[in-house]
């Protein structure tokens, strides 16, 4: 039997300890463009993220989407944003690995499970606005791209 030493934790294994606490809408807004109408013909949006620490210890991760609707000259008729604050338990502080990985898989995790979120926001915001529905579509693995600051 021999003494080795721990290995480090995976990145994978560290997100898998990480416990998904709760989503929830934090902000959203609506502004109404210069277009007169309310018939949409193409839609410009993007999810940001922002990963954090919330002041109670626990891992935050702000996804702010935001879409904006025109009309077939480009004219702006709404632009809606929602922001939903995802946050995790767990321990990050013994985590010896390379943070900038950690936070963009952490992100890739984040970006999964918010999207549903904002595709109910979308599709129920443009219903109440009464322009034309939009449903944002589902998302492959190669759609996702997480830049980490």
């Amino acid at each position: 039997m021999t003494d080795e030493p721990p290995r480090p934790a995976t990145i994978g294994q560290i997100l898998r300890g990480l416990t998904l606490e709760g989503i929830v809408l934090w902000d959203c807004s609506v502004e109404r463009g210069s277009a007169p109408g309310s018939s949409t013909k193409h839609v410009n949006g993007s999810i940001n993220l922002e990963p954090g620490l919330s002041e109670d210890g626990l891992i935050l991760v702000l996804a702010k989407g935001t879409w904006e609707f025109t009309n077939d000259d480009e004219e702006s008729i709404v632009t809606v944003s929602a922001t939903f604050a995802i946050t995790y338990e767990g321990d990050l502080s013994s985590a010896d690995v390379d943070q900038t990985e950690l936070v963009t898989q952490l992100g890739r995790s984040a970006i999964v499970q918010v999207t549903p979120f904002h595709r109910e926001f979308l599709a129920t915001i443009t219903n109440r606005l009464g322009i034309d529905a939009f449903y944002l579509p589902l998302m492959r693995k190669n759609d996702i791209k997480i830049v980490a600051k």
